[in-house]
């Protein structure tokens, strides 16, 4: 069976409602929609309650380890307050400050190293190179001083250290000729550090140990040197030969002097009185203990003896 009204484009009407439902059913929605915007509303404020909480514990928590900083015990450090420097130097311990408006600045106040190769011409203008080490600490009082003129304390070895290392290493080096800065070392290295520490003084660095490595010269000087020595040593060689040949003429004179002393002292023993004595005493000494085949006596007779 068609249905009369799907066919022609209406709905069938919904069951008829009193007023008094129609009114109750109206109320019960508007009651549900309000209490659904409430809830809403109360979890919107719970949102905002908690975020704001989080942030505000967020802004403690970075306040509070913003209020203070650590020295450690090989630093010295001070404060920086909206650019302002502020002059007290704390030394290793916790110490506070304005949050966020102040920052801390810490220079490390242990002897550190610097390691740099310079460049020069020696008197007799030979070309000379070095491999150089030095040893620096700052002035622990004067890290305020030093953070004014140079700032960053990694800016100091290239900003001041390095180009007092150059000037005074040329400075000391073009006083010496190639040869004495091999033979006098130690004292170019002391004349270079004493040299570098009143240049750095002004900047608040001392000089706790200064080391030339090594010196390097042209390949024309080193040839020149080797050369030279090599010659040294042969004349040393020579010398030696000599020296030796003559102290064997020498023995060999002292000898012969003591051989005719004797031979003139068995001489004029012979020559004497006792002559005949001494030349028995001689013949004593050399016999083998076996008597001889043939004997002469003085009347020339000679006398045979069978063994």
């Amino acid at each position: 069976m068609y249905n009369y009204n799907y066919f022609c484009g209406t709905t069938p009407t919904e069951p008829s409602e009193t007023p008094e439902e129609r009114k109750a059913r109206l109320k019960k929605q508007a009651e549900e929609e309000k209490k659904r915007k409430e809830e809403e509303e109360r979890f919107y404020k719970q949102c905002v309650k908690y975020t704001l909480i989080g942030i505000w514990a967020l802004i403690l928590v970075i306040l509070f380890f913003k209020s203070w900083f650590i020295v450690e015990p090989w630093y010295n450090g001070f404060t920086v307050t909206l650019g302002k420097i502020n002059q007290t130097v704390y030394s290793d311990w916790l110490h506070l400050k304005t949050p966020v408006i102040t920052k801390a600045v810490k220079y490390n106040i242990q002897t550190q190293k610097l390691e740099a190769v310079a460049d020069a011409s020696s008197k007799d203008l030979q070309t000379v190179s070095a491999s150089i080490v030095v040893n620096y600490k700052y002035q622990e009082s004067a890290v305020v001083s030093l953070y004014k003129n140079v700032w960053k304390e990694e800016r100091v070895a290239e900003k001041i250290i390095q180009p007092a290392v150059q000037e005074v290493f040329k400075s000391v080096v073009a006083k010496y000729s190639a040869e004495q800065l091999i033979t006098d070392r130690s004292k170019v290295s002391q004349d270079i550090e004493a040299a570098l520490n009143d240049r750095l003084k002004t900047y608040w660095i001392q000089i706790q140990a200064f080391n030339i490595v090594n010196f390097d010269f042209s390949k024309s000087f080193n040839d020149a040197i080797e050369a030279k020595v090599t010659a040294e040593q042969n004349a040393l060689a020579e010398k030696n030969k000599l020296e030796k040949v003559k102290y064997e003429s020498e023995q060999k004179v002292v000898a012969a002097e003591a051989q005719a002393k004797a031979i003139e002292i068995q001489a004029k023993a012979i020559q004497n009185q006792w002559g005949k004595e001494y030349v028995q005493l001689k013949w004593i000494e050399k016999w083998n203990w076996q008597l001889p085949t043939t004997m002469a006596w003085e009347d020339t007779s000679l006398l045979i003896m069978k063994q």
